[in-house]
Order: structure tokens, then sequence, then C-alpha cells
């Protein structure tokens, strides 16, 4: 029996699937592209600490990494999506562990370099930010649901505190 195919997506225009460069033209994204790096990670290895601080905003080309933050699973991300967006655009630290759940490709950007391309590119600069806020919001938004949702099932608010301490 073979093993099933996994899901990846174009090495050559990766950034056409993510929705915070889906605004731009073709030879934008091309450009960005170039900036970002590619890395290899192995299966458990570790790519990102929690607590740590980083200029690293990472995509995933291929395989599929599981975010733990303290000991407790919180998601698997896939070919395709993202982690680290705020490391574009502010100093912060890392508030989840990363971790490759198996052979894993990634593009990533360094602030200075996304920098580099925001400056160079105003109209592309523009749509950027906006999918960033549009994202930015729709994440508040589902936040807010779930912890209405928990404050609805008896939890105390200390408890919710505590998820986000």
């Amino acid at each position: 029996m073979s093993e099933p195919k996994k899901p990846t997506i174009d090495p050559s225009d990766f950034l056409k699937f993510i929705p915070l460069f889906k605004d731009l033209k073709p030879q934008e994204r091309r450009t960005l592209a170039d900036a970002f790096m590619p890395k290899n990670y192995s299966a458990a290895a570790r790519i990102a600490h929690e607590g740590e601080k980083s200029d690293l905003f990472f995509v995933i080309v291929s395989g599929y990494v599981n975010i733990t933050r303290g000991a407790v699973f919180m998601t698997t991300l896939n070919p395709g999506e993202t982690f680290g967006e705020a490391a574009l655009v502010r100093d912060s630290v890392r508030i989840a562990n990363v971790d490759a759940s198996n052979n894993v490709e990634l593009r990533a950007i360094s602030r200075p370099a996304f920098e580099l391309f925001m400056d160079a590119h105003p109209e592309a600069s523009r749509k950027i930010l906006m999918a960033l806020v549009e994202q930015l919001f729709s994440r508040l938004e589902r936040t807010s649901r779930e912890l209405q949702f928990e404050r609805n099932s008896g939890m105390k608010q200390s408890d919710i505190d505590k998820l986000f301490s």
C-alpha cells in the first residue's frame, strides 16, 4: 500500500494561496516571494519556542505543524497556513510552541526584509495591511464568541483569565 500523497502548495507561487497576499499582483507576489527563505524541519523538531523573541513569519509549504501552549495542544496547521504574523509588525515574543508533525517545508521572511518590500511597494503594502486588519478582526470575533461560550458554560472568570496568562 502506498503512502497517501501529502498536501502541498506550489513552492514557486506559494503566496498565491495566503490570504494576506492574495490581492497582490503576480509581479508583487513574485518580488515578495523572493524575500522568503526556505526552511526545512524533520518530524518533532521545534520550529518556534514559546516566549522567545522572533522577527520571522512563516508559510507552510508542505507538512504539518502542531501548536502548543505550555503542555496544552492548541491546533495543527496545514500547508497554505501561516504563523508568526505579529513578528511582521512589532517586537513580540512567541505565544506558543510550534513543532513539526512530520517533515515540514516552510518559507520564512524576517521583519526587516518584509519592511523593505513594504517601503518599495506602497500599493501592495496597503493591500497587505488591509488583509492583516481583516484577519485580526476575524480572529478577535472568533475569540469573543469562544469566550462567550465559555462564560455561558459556567467557567469561572479566573479560569478564563488563566487561559490567557
